[in-house]
């Protein structure tokens, strides 16, 4: 058991805020629970009738395939876990729980569990790393990955290069208004997060507990999804050299879950010369040398501002989309390998032609809507991306 707080304030607070968490698993599980049982789940729906009872770690146990409404029956047996687990003043594992359970929800409908993490890190009662644990000198792996710094084939044409120092709002509203990307570099360099963040321990020791989702891949293997600590991915991007095992958190809104992390992070400006005062989404990507993203387009304007390591992106225009083999007609994804294309399955993509991009930390790459791009980390990095 986890030592005790007999703060009155901190007491009260926290039944306070239990109740809030209490609510929402009341309120949210008699939905779940309907749509189960129209789904033949019903030992599901039985379980999930009785939260927040203590049968939530049974449910939390079940093999669960990826019906939608049972990952919320997860959601509320993780919700659940934690209002239990900080009643016997088990506040890491309690913290653990709600941030699953936040993930899977979401926000606003997570805020409770939002508040309610937060109201644990405010008063020092999660456990943290051991001081042996949080010294020495760290940093993350240089190791590029095998290949990546390769010449793609036809992938080599020029994309437009600026200096922040030498561009403006109206200069960008060329590129937006003729959907081109191009590339700004050192846009971020004034950024704490590009300055603060190299170091892992920076972020490891303050927020190291927080639980994030990831995917762990070896070379030859499925990918594995699962939930891990912001520590063991710093970790595993720290001592990359030492395992074949790559881990990557993609497309997460953790500045949303961790609100303390953008005083770290400005909204590019050249959002203002389209219109948007802020980004309509804002994800962080980071992970080992090597992880990435297919080829595959999304429907929003995006700048992808790169905080650590070395990333490299190839581009290629939409108006070449019948040369990229999407999925089904329309998809925004290619089923075509960038790296290693199969031209006797796809002889089209031979007439592709492309750019390749390197960012470095504090560089961004502005890229248009429906604008195919292909990315990998060269080494440990980190990313953040606006949608607008």
């Amino acid at each position: 058991m986890e030592k005790r707080t007999n703060d009155p304030s901190f007491q009260s607070s926290l039944e306070s805020i239990l109740r809030l968490v209490t609510d929402l698993v009341i309120c949210y599980k008699h939905n779940v629970e309907k749509e189960l049982r129209a789904c033949g789940r019903s030992r599901l729906a039985r379980l999930v009738d009785q939260l927040p009872l203590s049968n939530a770690k049974q449910l939390k146990q079940l093999s669960i395939n990826d019906l939608p409404t049972a990952n919320h029956a997860l959601a509320l047996a993780a919700a659940s876990s934690s209002i239990l687990d900080a009643k016997e003043h088990h506040f890491s594992s309690a913290s653990e729980n709600a941030d699953v359970a936040l993930i899977m929800l979401g926000l606003p409908l997570g805020q409770p569990l939002l508040d309610f993490i937060g109201l644990l890190q405010r008063n020092s009662v999660i456990h943290h790393l051991p001081a042996s644990q949080s010294t020495g000198d760290v940093s993350f792996c240089t190791n590029e990955a095998e290949r990546v710094n390769e010449e793609i084939r036809n992938m080599a044409e020029p994309c437009a290069e600026v200096t922040e120092a030498h561009f403006s709002d109206a200069h960008f509203s060329e590129f937006f208004k003729h959907d081109k990307p191009v590339v700004i570099r050192q846009l971020a360099a004034a950024w704490p997060a590009v300055r603060k963040w190299i170091n892992p321990l920076y972020l490891k020791n303050s927020y190291g507990h927080r639980i994030v989702p990831v995917e762990y891949s070896i070379p030859g293997a499925p990918i594995k999804e699962r939930f891990a600590s912001l520590a063991e991915v710093i970790d595993m991007m720290t001592r990359q050299s030492h395992t074949t095992e790559n881990v990557y958190m993609a497309q997460h809104p953790l500045l949303d879950y961790i609100p303390a992390l953008r005083k770290d992070i400005s909204q590019p400006h050249y959002m203002k010369a389209a219109g948007k005062d802020t980004a309509d989404l804002v994800n962080l990507w980071m992970g080992s040398a090597g992880t990435g993203t297919k080829l595959h387009f999304d429907s929003a304007d995006n700048i992808l501002v790169q905080l650590v390591g070395r990333k490299k992106l190839v581009l290629i225009d939409p108006k070449q989309s019948h040369l990229l083999y999407p999925t089904s007609s329309g998809a925004n994804i290619s089923t075509v390998d960038v790296e290693n294309p199969d031209h006797t399955k796809f002889p089209r993509f031979c007439e592709a032609r492309g750019m390749t991009v390197y960012l470095e930390p504090g560089d961004a790459l502005y890229m248009p809507a429906h604008y195919w791009h292909w990315v990998r980390a060269i080494s440990s990095s980190m990313s953040i991306n606006f949608w607008f």
